[in-house]
């Protein structure tokens, strides 16, 4: 078990992992020690056989290189069809874009580049996605990787149908980038307004500024619509009034956070690690008063913080030896319940399956149909008629979730479903597809 103390080491199953602390309550210390939890049991996480897709479930994946520090180079989705063959689709990359050539600004003149993309945030149903893409020159903070410069610009492009089409949604007159969604339509941006400076956080579109609670905090995670913000030191999660939600004690550094969506879930998946390197990786559940309902530690390398689809499952990423390579960086389902931690060979590990990065950036459960429309985009009807008012259109690609029950109307079989932006009515099933 895990002790109840505020700084230490605990050895678990031959393993040293920081002691976790309690949450820190209104004036920033500890709970009196009659009202002390009991902390939960740590379970190692460990490998075990492949597992295909989940039938309904939907992924949304990072590309890019593996260990460096590349730009995200473009988003996937990646679901099955009912007999198990994975179904890929390229959601976005900058060269498709018609963003034009990158200038930059250099000692021999002004040279051409592509648009690099600087961030990305991915709501929690995957309907809404923002992607910051550097337009003009370097777009970076003055740091060693990428230099500051001030006539950098930044576009904004957003989807609201699942990352199949896109408009621009703005352009910040600097080097900036999304992090976070606040809610929908209201992301949280950074800009790197001076050379060498921490960035100004702002709202979008108002760009009203967001100060963090404690000098150089960092934005983590979204709950209830309330930013949660990782400690300088990295190792403690802290609220908007800089109060203490966790801290994982001295040594910690907290890797990434998600925020549960999907009922009977954690309020919070938390990543740590007692280095920025690791190992061990330890995965723990805090539930909405900032108290850990489980912890589960693993010896192989953990990415990114876990999604959780319901309690006890959950999309995260991990290495693996593929037989294709030892160590691929591959999605993986981790199954709480059992202590397991499984590997997604089809299609990650397959030869035709770009490697690196890949990361788990969204995650939704079905059942969907997937709009196959010769016209571009399929009308959604107030009714089951080809004259009734359309609601909206779906384009092509889009993956529409099912209401209710097929209705037969004037020789067609109109099924009800809900778009990814909201948007619900009846559509022709003849273009549907899985």
């Amino acid at each position: 078990m895990i002790r109840n103390v505020t700084a230490g080491i605990a050895l678990l199953a031959g393993v040293a992992v920081a002691a976790l602390p309690v949450a820190c309550g209104s004036a920033g210390g500890p709970p009196p020690a009659d009202e002390t939890p009991q902390q939960p049991e740590t379970v190692d996480l460990l490998p075990s056989e492949p597992l295909d897709l989940g039938g309904d479930d939907v992924l949304i994946i990072e590309t890019g290189c593996f260990q460096c520090d590349g730009p995200t180079e473009g988003l996937l989705r990646v679901y099955p069809k009912p007999d198990g063959a994975p179904v890929i689709d390229p959601l976005l990359a900058p060269a498709d874009l018609s963003l034009g050539p990158r200038p930059i600004t250099g000692e021999s003149g002004v040279e051409e580049a592509e648009p690099v993309i600087t961030g990305y945030v991915v709501s929690a149903d995957t309907s809404e996605i923002w992607v910051s893409i550097c337009v003009a020159e370097t777009c970076g903070n003055g740091g060693a990787l990428v230099a500051w410069s001030a006539g950098s610009r930044t576009a904004l492009m957003r989807s609201t149908d699942g990352g199949v089409s896109w408009e621009r949604a703005g352009t910040l007159e600097s080097g900036g980038f999304v992090t976070k969604l606040l809610e929908p339509g209201r992301p949280l941006i950074g800009t790197w307004d001076a050379d060498g400076a921490p960035p100004t956080f702002r709202t979008f579109p108002s760009l009203e500024v967001v100060e963090p609670p404690r000098p150089q905090a960092w934005p983590v995670a979204v709950r209830d619509g309330k930013i949660i913000w990782r400690s300088s030191q990295g190792g403690a999660l802290i609220d908007g009034a800089g109060e203490t939600i966790f801290d994982f004690g001295t040594g910690a550094f907290i890797g990434g956070v998600s925020a549960g969506a999907q009922e009977g879930g954690p309020s919070l998946l938390v990543l740590w690690s007692l280095s920025s390197g690791g190992p061990p990786y330890v995965v723990t559940e805090l539930d909405a008063g900032g108290q850990p309902d489980a912890t589960y530690r693993s010896a192989t390398f953990l990415g990114v913080a876990p999604l959780g689809l319901e309690k006890g499952r959950a999309y995260g990423n991990a290495q693996f030896n593929t037989g294709r390579s030892e160590s691929a960086y591959i999605p993986v389902v981790l199954n709480f319940a059992q202590g397991t931690m499984h590997p997604i060979f089809r299609p990650f590990a397959s030869v035709d399956f770009p490697t690196g990065r890949n990361h788990v950036a969204g995650v939704t459960r079905g059942p969907f149909q997937r709009v196959a429309s010769p016209d571009g985009c399929l009308p959604l009807r107030a009714e089951a008629s080809a004259s009734s008012p359309e609601v909206a259109c779906a384009a092509d690609g889009v993956l529409l979730r099912p209401t209710g029950d097929a209705v037969a109307a004037e020789g067609v079989t109109w099924q009800p479903v809900r778009a990814p932006d909201g948007n619900s009515g009846l559509v022709d099933s003849a273009f549907l597809t899985r």
